[in-house]
């Protein structure tokens, strides 16, 4: 039995509209601004140093203005402060992201109706430092493998699919996680990568409409609107792996208690 797409489809926006659904979405939400936050300050705190570099003449005095200017206006959100502080800023939000994720997996996989299921918060330290070290490792994979030609980025993002999924419900560690999401995904290969495909063409479609507005809208609104839109699909694509998991490990379970 392979897995399903469309149940996992079905079952996810199920797990979404529920109250751990609408509860994870707005703490995502929160999250996203956060980082967008520090991404702009980040982004702003790089240009200045990079404008620093850049000798000032009468000539050019002007235009390095209007360049800073132009930086700070497209980054509405930025703080204002050091680069060192935008970095620390950001890998914090980073390991909050992680833990989060390992939190919704967690309650998007128990079937009891709290939001919040006791076990959700189970090790968490331990199982959060294994997820980012894993994150950190595909992480580096799928650059090389991005670097070489694109598609093996893309074959190692489906690879690593269910590696989360495999640190929060299996409590695997690192190399373990990776060898048991690349082996389940390599059973059944075609649906997985389908269902991945569904899940980034959802991405991209939900965003179409802000891009049709026939009025400008200022940074803040597009920033905020992109953000909220960004985390309703990926809460919703943590749901929907979470279920092809769950059913792809269930079929090897049985498969294992039938095994002679």
């Amino acid at each position: 039995m392979s897995l399903s797409i469309g149940a996992a489809l079905r079952n996810g926006f199920d797990d979404f509209a529920s109250e751990k659904g609408a509860l994870f979405t707005a703490v995502f939400v929160l999250l996203g601004i956060a980082n967008a936050v520090f991404s702009q300050t980040f982004s702003v705190a790089l240009y200045e140093r990079l404008f620093d570099f850049i000798p000032t003449t009468p000539e050019n005095q002007a235009q390095l203005e209007q360049a800073r200017q132009a930086v700070v206006e497209q980054a509405p959100l930025s703080l204002g402060t050091s680069l060192a502080v935008a970095l620390l800023g950001l890998f914090v939000l980073f390991l909050i992201a992680e833990v989060l994720r390992i939190v919704a997996i967690r309650a998007f996989a128990d079937d009891a109706g709290s939001p919040l299921p006791d076990d959700a918060t189970r090790a968490l330290g331990s199982t959060a430092l294994t997820a980012i070290l894993a994150a950190i490792v595909t992480g580096i994979v799928v650059a090389i493998g991005t670097a070489l030609f694109v598609i093996p980025g893309i074959v190692a993002v489906i690879l690593f699919a269910f590696v989360r999924q495999e640190i929060a419900l299996n409590d695997s560690g690192v190399v373990e996680s990776i060898r048991n999401s690349v082996g389940l995904v390599t059973d059944d290969a075609l649906a997985v990568t389908g269902l991945l495909v569904v899940l980034v063409l959802l991405g991209i479609v939900v965003g179409v409409p802000l891009s049709l507005v026939p009025i400008p809208l200022s940074p803040v609104v597009t920033l905020a609107v992109n953000t909220i839109v960004g985390q309703l699909v990926a809460v919703y694509g943590i749901a929907v792996l979470t279920d092809a998991y769950q059913q792809v490990t269930t079929e090897s379970v049985t498969e294992d208690e039938f095994a002679v």
